[in-house]
Formats: C-alpha cells, structure tokens, sequence
C-alpha cells in the first residue's frame, strides 16, 4: 500500500513538472508568434507555481514580451525583479541590457547612461582582457603542443592557428608578464614553422623589451659601444632562452642543423648566392653564443652545454672557413673536454677528424679517426630507441655510432693507403675484418689488402 502511494505521488509530481514546463515552452511559441499579452498571462501562470522551475529565464522572457508589447515600465520592473531574485543568474546580463533599451525608449538617457557606463568599464577593465588573453593563450597552448609518443590520436601541433591566438591575445593590452610569455611563444611558433627571419625578428623584439643586457643586435652601433640601457626594466622569465634560440635560428639560416642527434649525418654546405651574407650569419650566431656562455657564468646545467655546443657549430665544421679553421677546432676540442657526455660529444670527435681530413692534414685525421674509435675524448650515452625525425634513417642513435665507427676503422686504413703506408693499412683493414666481419666495408677491406700487398710489390720491383 505504502509503495502504491509513492508511486501515486511521484506520477502527481510529473504530471505537475511537465504541465510547467508546457508553459514556459508555450510562453515561447507566444513571443515567437507575437502574442506578447499572452506570453506574459502563460509566465505568470508559471512564475505563481509552488516549484517553478528555470524562474530567472521565465522572468527575463516576461520582461522581454512586455518591452515587445510597449510597457517599458512594466518590462524594467520585471528585470528589477529578476536581479533581486536571481542574482548570479547567466540571465542578468541579458535582461540588464533589456533594462537599458528600455529606458531609452522612455527618454530615461541618464540612467541608461549610468548602466552602460559600468557595463563597458567591465567589458574594458583590465582583469576582463587579461581573463581573455589567458583563455586564447591556453588554446593556442593546446594548438602549439606536440602529441607525446602515445598519443596515437592526437592531432599534430598546428603553429599557425597558434600564432593567431597568440598575436589576438598581445593585442588585448595585457601586462607584461603575460606579454613576457606570449611574445616568446610567438617566437617560438615561428622557429618550428622554419619560418627563421620571422622568428630571429621575433626573438630580437623580445630580448629588447625583456633583457636588461641585451645591447642590440650584431653589427649594430648599441652593440659596437656595448651600450645598455639606463634604469632597465627587470628582466622576462624567457631571456636565456631567447638568446639560445636566436642562436639556433641564426645557425638555420645558413643550411645548418643545430639540432644534430647521433643518427644525423653532416652534409658539405653549398654557398651558391651572397656567401658574404652567409658568413656574416655564421660570425652573428658565434658572437650571440659567446655572449650567453659568459652571462650563464659558472651555470653547469644543460643550457650551458648546448650553448657550447652552437659555439661548435657556428665554425660549421666540417667545412669551415679557412681562416677559423683552427680555432673552429679548438672550440670543438674544449667543447669535448667540458662535456664528454653531451649528446653531441660523440658527433663533434667525428666532425674534428672529418675536418682535418678534408683540410688534407692526414696525420692529424688519423689521430682524431683513432680517438674517435676508441672513444677517447666523449662517452657515447645511447638514446635507446631513438631515430632522428628529421632525416629518417630509420636506425637507432646505438646503429648509426656503430656504423660511424666501422666506416673510421676503414678510413684509417684508406688514409694511410693514401701516405703509402701500405703496411699499416693493411695492418687497420685486416683489424676492420676481425672486428667487423659482417661489416659493410669487409669487402673493400679485402680488396684493399690485396691492392696494398700488390703496391708493395710494385715498389719493391721498382727499388729492385
């Protein structure tokens, strides 16, 4: 009896629920046909029920018929009524706006006045634009981010969606610290579009705003004189990093990878147009990772290593300018020295014997080519499992160093084929067939051999 009872009552409440409900939508179809007197009769008849629901958009629909039907008094008291009673309503705004209209139209400017006075002081404050930077900062955060490695599902990072959310969001007037972030952030979406012009400018603009040190850029008279600025401003969150990634751009403007992983391997560049120009970039890379290394002081962390190691790549070893050729080298050699263990340690023993070997200094190749094969000047830390996503071998860093390795075992042996030191090549070859048997220069290894052992014949038939 007592479950029949509730289930009796449960359907009375319904029944009640639904026949207001069927005001409210009815009270819609009215404003939508224009039979405003009704609409107001169907509200009130709802508004007056014990539980009626969604009351603040029933009084702002009330006060929307009325101000249709030309009771502009009516309408303001029904907007009243609906910020007394429902304060933190989504439909105040709404109906604060009805309110203005009209008065209005009852010639009451004044107080209007007042209300839009307030409401555009609210729109326009600075809290409100930084509220809305923050939110197209975020989504351009979430446009610009790249999917991890198990994020199958994910889009890719679209830099150029970001790039407008980010220049919308500096536009709003906001304050600097948020400046700080979005302006490097633009800088950045530039730097991964390859986009390196727009994101050197970039860079520069940012460093002049938000580095106290910054003294202009290479070659210009601020930097010549050493000049800073007087009473500045305190430095942004970012300026170590922008003055790395200016670096990084600058190197890329001259055909240069500064992001080289083990797996890479190092390409002649080909100055075809304006090598002047192209050099220039070079000295202005070197010059920017000079300074930073002496701001970053006795800082032992990974910037300052990787900074180095720009350094190195600013000589563009293996094919440096005549003239920086040996200082190109002792760079490299120190950049070894103070980071045995640096991702780019094993490439930068390789690229100091490729360099003397395509300088014609054999003897000096040799020595650097058995360094590097008995590691001697870095520790190879292998990144397992990882293939550089710019070239695309398709091996692991631990396949390519193995690879580097047997290919500088066989070079050492060419290179001593070349001073005719037969004897000692074929002594390196036959080392490369013990160690290396199923290596891809055993066969030249075996051909060489035999062409060595035949010079050897040669010149013995020649000295008789």
């Amino acid at each position: 009896m007592k479950t029949l009872l509730n289930l009796i009552s449960l359907t009375l409440i319904l029944v009640v629920s639904a026949g207001a409900d069927d005001k409210l939508l009815a009270a819609e179809h009215a404003i939508q046909g224009k039979q405003f007197d009704k609409a107001v009769e169907l509200l009130d008849g709802h508004l007056a029920g014990a539980e009626a629901k969604r009351g603040d958009y029933a009084t702002y629909l009330k006060g929307l018929a009325l101000f249709h039907s030309g009771k502009d008094k009516a309408a303001v008291a029904a907007c009243d009524q609906l910020a007394k009673d429902f304060a933190k309503s989504d439909w105040g705004r709404k109906a604060l706006f009805l309110k203005c209209r009209a008065l209005v139209r009852q010639k009451k400017f004044k107080e209007a006045e007042v209300i839009y006075e307030v409401e555009a002081n609210r729109l326009f404050s600075a809290d409100r634009k930084k509220g809305i930077a923050n939110v197209l900062v975020k989504f351009g955060d979430e446009l610009s981010r790249k999917p991890g490695k198990g994020e199958l599902d994910a889009p890719p990072a679209n830099y150029n969606k970001a790039l407008q959310l980010y220049t919308k969001a500096l536009s709003l007037e906001i304050g600097r610290d948020l400046r700080d972030a979005v302006q490097f952030k633009i800088a950045r979406c530039y730097q991964n579009l390859s986009n390196w012009a727009q994101a050197e400018n970039h860079y520069r603009v940012y460093l002049k705003e938000y580095d106290p040190k910054w003294s202009g850029p290479v070659g210009s008279p601020e930097r010549f004189r050493g000049q800073v600025r007087e009473n500045p401003r305190p430095a942004g969150q970012h300026w170590k990093d922008a003055r790395f990634h200016l670096v990084e751009v600058q190197l890329a403007q001259c055909g240069q990878s500064v992001l080289v992983v083990p797996g890479m391997r190092h390409q002649a560049l080909r100055v075809k147009t304006n090598p002047a120009a192209y050099l220039s970039k070079l000295q202005m890379a070197r010059q920017n990772a000079e300074d930073l290394l002496v701001l970053l002081g006795n800082d032992d962390g990974a910037q300052r290593s990787d900074t180095h190691w720009l350094l190195v790549r600013s000589y563009n070893l293996p094919h440096p300018a005549p003239n920086e050729q040996e200082k190109g080298l002792q760079t490299a050699a120190k950049f070894l020295k103070a980071h045995p263990t640096h991702p780019r340690a094993t490439d930068t023993s390789r690229l100091i014997a490729i360099t003397y070997q395509n300088a014609g200094q054999t003897d000096d190749a040799i020595a650097a080519y058995q360094k590097f094969t008995a590691a001697a000047n870095f520790t190879f830390v292998p990144e397992d499992g990882e293939v550089d996503p710019k070239i695309r071998t398709g091996k692991s860093c631990s396949a390519t160093f193995k690879n580097w390795t047997r290919e500088a075992v066989h070079m050492i042996g060419q290179l001593r084929f070349q001073q005719k030191k037969y004897t000692e090549a074929i002594q390196q070859w036959r080392e490369y067939i013990a160690r290396f048997p199923n290596g891809a220069q055993w066969a030249q290894c075996q051909s060489g051999i035999i062409d060595a052992q035949f010079r050897i014949g040669i010149d013995a038939v020649a000295e008789k």
